[in-house]
């Protein structure tokens, strides 16, 4: 019955822990998908309005993203919008850090490239 109870109690903080060091990763696709609805459902939105949407949205899901951080563009009709930004996981003693590139579109990702091949 104990080793039960801890066995369950090992299971949940292992998917705890799995979860703070997945959370930045999920929240990021989070964030592209609603860039990319944001442009899709432009409307006669103007650049300020979409900033302010994506923005809403950032400090929602508890995002770090500062307003220098996003790129929105429109051209000849078109809207993209591009972030990057940084965030550290800490779990207990183990630190993961991360670099995201959201975009609405891969040619508006503003992922640094060298010798025209995205870094990795």
């Amino acid at each position: 019955m104990v080793l039960r109870l801890l066995g369950i109690l090992l299971a949940l903080l292992a998917l705890h822990f799995g979860y703070q060091i997945a959370a930045p990763a999920i929240n990021n696709t989070l964030l592209e998908g609603k860039m990319k609805d944001i442009v899709k459902n432009r409307g006669l939105r103007e650049e300020r309005e979409m900033i302010r949407d994506t923005m809403a949205f950032a400090q929602d899901k508890n995002i770090p993203l500062k307003k220098s951080q996003l790129n929105v563009r429109l051209e000849n009709g078109r809207a993209t919008i591009a972030a990057a930004y940084e965030v550290d996981a800490k779990v207990l003693f183990y630190t993961k850090h991360y670099r995201f590139y959201p975009a609405s579109s891969p040619s508006a990702s503003l992922q640094p490239r060298v010798h025209g091949v995205h870094a990795r």
